[in-house]
């Protein structure tokens, strides 16, 4: 069967022209509708991602916190392993000037009576026979290489002593620090 169309030339133009009118007009909207559905769909993505990413945030902000808390019991740590180190070598300080002194005094001239340990200072109180008897114990002890200084603050007969020639003196040292060794 043969169509025959009796519109007009004109008419026939303007039916076609609508015809590819409404093609564009649907094309257009297919097309936006299926670009509004893949944005909306990497939106969702975005979103989703997001989220995933505040929830590592905030997973990491308590792993963050728990190395802070840790880095500062190890600093407490080692405050506290610095502190051993130097009580256990002042005491081996200490026990070294003991043992210097009592190297160094001079048997049956001298006897001491106080000792006192202040930070790097120490105290040493006693009586002599005589003068000499305390000059060769401050040069026992600056030989013995244990002290920076020897100082005779005192050096007097005592009433309490008078009927038998004996002095008290008082004697100043300033003990020399151990050089710190690192282990680490």
């Amino acid at each position: 069967m043969i169509a025959i169309n009796l519109l007009p030339s004109e008419k026939r133009l303007f039916s076609l022209d609508i015809k590819i009118f409404f093609s564009f007009f649907f094309l257009l909207i297919i097309l936006f509708t299926a670009s509004t559905l893949i944005c909306q769909r990497k939106t969702n993505k975005l979103a989703d991602t997001l989220a995933k990413i505040k929830a590592d945030i905030v997973s990491y902000n308590k792993v963050i916190a728990e190395i802070k808390n840790i880095k500062k019991k190890q600093k407490d740590i080692i405050i506290r392993t610095d502190i051993i180190k130097d009580l256990t070598m002042d005491r081996l300080t200490v026990l070294n000037f003991l043992n210097s002194v009592s190297e160094n005094v001079i048997v049956r001239r001298m006897w001491l009576t106080n000792i006192r340990i202040d930070n790097n200072a120490v105290n040493i109180q006693g009586v002599v026979i005589d003068n000499k008897t305390a000059a060769d114990f401050m040069k026992r002890l600056e030989a013995a290489g244990y002290f920076l200084s020897v100082h005779l603050k005192k050096l007097k007969r005592e009433e309490a002593y008078a009927d038998l020639n004996l002095k008290i003196f008082e004697i100043y040292c300033s003990i020399k620090k151990n050089e710190k060794k690192d282990n680490s």
